[in-house]
């Protein structure tokens, strides 16, 4: 059986890279597929080159557009690309995209092997997105690979325990690596500041709700380096908004220069999945701006802090720091774990 990833957002290059790397130790043959879901350079190929992925099998450039549109267009893209090669694969799925569900819908129906690596993972808010990617992924694969105990427990909770296992997460193997070979220590400062990013639609496409989270931003007494997501720039441009004296714009940036502005920084401020475990992997302060989050269990030692009330933000973002670190998240070998599993399963 041939392994192919299917990927397309900046997490997944991130979670393909750790993947690779142990399916390459392995000495087993693993390709992917980019659906260009990520389209901007700084968000898709600049990765690419980071985590030497090498080519891909394909690249489906479905771009920008509603989530009808964009799902289909990846139905597509996959049906014309694997149509002659269905009964050979075992694909591999990351996380709550629509390239996740698309791929998922895909395999599904042609009777592909699937394989979800990070399910499990709930909000409980089903007006989002990404919690009905997880549901339907999760619901209509064959091995679910859980990042977390609590993520374990939910699959459980919805009967798909005999297909689920417990891996840890594969993003902190990928950390782990960087870090330990001083990968994320390219940046110091001695001016204090946070870091900051915002794409949410719950966030961006409401003029009032994003006046009001930079008019809570310019209250911090503190620089604030904002990472503009291509389109948040975008909104922002449409709604004539200005940034507050105290925020820097800059550029999406590569993974590697992110985690180093998040080390040397005070705090994390966002309402990313991906950067909520960044910030717990670094032992500094995140403050989400969403009224929920899937991963619960940054919360529980306070490290992790949901914003119900803008007005607060301030006072939420500048509290102590926990005095206790738990391996919520693994020892740091979960490719090995879900790789070993599918080569037991399927070769």
């Amino acid at each position: 059986m041939d392994f192919i990833s299917v990927i397309g957002t900046r997490p997944q290059y991130i979670k393909l890279a750790a993947v690779s790397r142990e399916f390459s130790t392995a000495g087993i043959q693993h390709g992917y597929i980019d659906t260009g879901q990520h389209y901007d350079s700084n968000l898709s190929s600049s990765f690419v080159d980071e985590f030497s992925l090498g080519s891909a099998i394909a690249n489906l450039s479905v771009g920008s557009g509603s989530h009808a549109s964009q799902t289909a267009r990846i139905l597509n893209g996959l049906d014309e690309v694997l149509q002659r090669s269905k009964e050979r694969i075992v694909m591999i799925v990351y996380g709550d995209t629509n390239s996740t569900c698309a791929a998922a819908l895909f395999a599904s129906k042609n009777n592909i092997p699937l394989v979800h690596v990070e399910s499990g993972l709930r909000s409980g808010n089903k007006r989002m997105p990404e919690e009905l990617n997880r549901i339907i992924v999760d619901h209509v694969s064959d091995l679910l690979f859980a990042p977390t105990q609590n993520a374990l427990g939910n699959l459980a909770n919805e009967n798909l325990a005999h297909r689920s296992y417990f891996s840890g997460d594969i993003t902190y193997d990928l950390f782990c690596f960087n870090n330990n070979r001083g990968f994320y220590n390219n940046y110091t400062s001695k001016e204090k500041f946070y870091v900051f990013t915002l794409h949410r639609d719950s966030n961006t496409n409401n003029k009032e709700r994003l006046l009001t989270i930079f008019r809570s931003i310019s209250d911090l007494n503190c620089k604030v380096m904002l990472f503009g997501h291509p389109r948040l720039i975008k909104i922002m441009s449409e709604f004539k908004i200005d940034l507050p004296a105290n925020v820097e714009l800059n550029p999406p940036t590569s993974h590697r220069e992110l985690l180093s502005f998040v080390k040397a920084s005070e705090g994390v401020i966002t309402d990313s999945g991906g950067l909520q475990k960044e910030a717990y992997f670094s032992k500094k302060l995140c403050t989400t701006l969403r009224t929920e989050t899937e991963w619960v269990e940054t919360l529980e030692s306070g490290w992790n802090a949901l914003v119900h009330n803008m007005e607060l933000l301030p006072d939420i973002v500048t509290r102590d720091v926990p005095s206790t670190h738990e391996p919520i998240f693994g020892v740091g070998n979960a490719s090995r774990i879900i790789v070993e599993h599918l080569v037991k399963e399927y070769t």
